[in-house]
């Protein structure tokens, strides 16, 4: 009976045995072997290992396969000199993470498929495969990294040469920044004093209509039968009355280039925080639980309102 030449895959659907990877292929013929799979799939898979086994080196085994450079039966490729200045060999590089980290996420949808853990042996596969993801996660950290920081250097290069400019820091404030601060506050100064005067001219034009309006009120008064002295008194309320029109526009008057600020400051703790938390209770509770694990993170163990629970995980 023949052999069958392709696997089922679910993630990469019908492969051809003869291109399957060695540790892809190793690892399926392994579940197979576990969960009870189809005798003559196994067959045809041990027969390929056989085969590549007999192969002179890795490199060959991979070439007859996927024909992507050889990352090792499981293991993350070989640790590499940062590359700055060749894109192509960063690429390669990509490409062999990329491999082996699809291989390993393959293999892992094989144990993370629902079935718990039987035995020692299978746990042991477990951390095997836990600890080829650290070291994957790890390399491409680091060839990340590598992409990375020439680009970070750049922009602090770049940053550091405007730095005398336009920095603004606990360091540094750039000549730009500092000439613009100082005509702002000496622009600051004079809307202060442009708007004292501005109340003063409308607390002036206030007071005058107040005494036309008392004026025309003491006339009325005096002489209510008077038909002369009536006229003197709309004049004296129309005088008023434009008084306290212009007092009016005097102060709605704003100076160009200034804007509103409003400056809060914290009067009483207590009261600011009871204030705030009824306010914002979602967000207190949110830095509560935040410190109050920063404080279990450096040794707490009990803290009043919080339940402290010692668990086991995974690592």
């Amino acid at each position: 009976m023949d052999l069958p030449t392709h696997y089922p895959s679910k993630s990469k659907g019908l492969t051809p045995i003869a291109e399957m990877a060695p540790p892809h292929l190793a690892r399926t013929v392994a579940m197979l072997k576990r969960d009870g799979g189809d005798p003559l799939m196994i067959a045809a898979m041990d027969a390929r290992i056989a085969e590549l086994d007999a192969m002179p080196d890795d490199a060959a085994r991979i070439a007859a396969t996927s024909g992507v450079a050889p990352i090792g039966h499981n293991r993350p490729p070989e640790p590499v000199e940062p590359v700055t200045t060749a894109p192509a060999v960063t690429a390669d590089l990509f490409e062999a993470i990329r491999v082996h980290i699809d291989d390993l996420y393959t293999e892992a949808k094989n144990w993370a498929d629902g079935v718990e853990i039987a035995n020692g042996a299978q746990a042991a596969e477990v951390d095997r495969l836990i600890d080829a993801f650290k070291d994957a996660i790890k390399i491409a950290e680091g060839a990340q990294d590598a992409e990375i920081d020439p680009l970070k250097k750049r922009i602090k290069a770049v940053r550091e040469r405007y730095y005398p400019l336009i920095g603004e820091t606990k360091k540094i404030t750039g000549t730009a920044i500092r000439a613009k601060n100082a005509l702002l506050a000496v622009k600051t100064k004079w809307g202060d004093k442009l708007r004292a005067a501005q109340a003063a001219q409308a607390a002036a034009l206030r007071a005058e209509a107040l005494a036309a309006a008392q004026q025309a009120a003491a006339a009325a008064q005096a002489a209510p039968d008077n038909l002369e002295t009536r006229e003197s008194v709309e004049d004296l309320i129309q005088a008023a009355r434009a008084g306290l029109k212009e007092a009016a526009a005097v102060e709605k008057a704003k100076p160009t280039g200034f804007r509103t600020v409003w400056v809060t400051e914290i009067a009483d703790n207590r009261t600011a925080i009871l204030t705030m938390m009824k306010a914002h209770p979602d967000q207190f509770l949110s830095l509560a639980l935040y410190l109050a694990k920063a404080d279990v993170r450096d040794g707490r163990r009990s803290l009043e309102g919080f339940t402290i629970t010692e668990t086991k995980i995974a690592v």
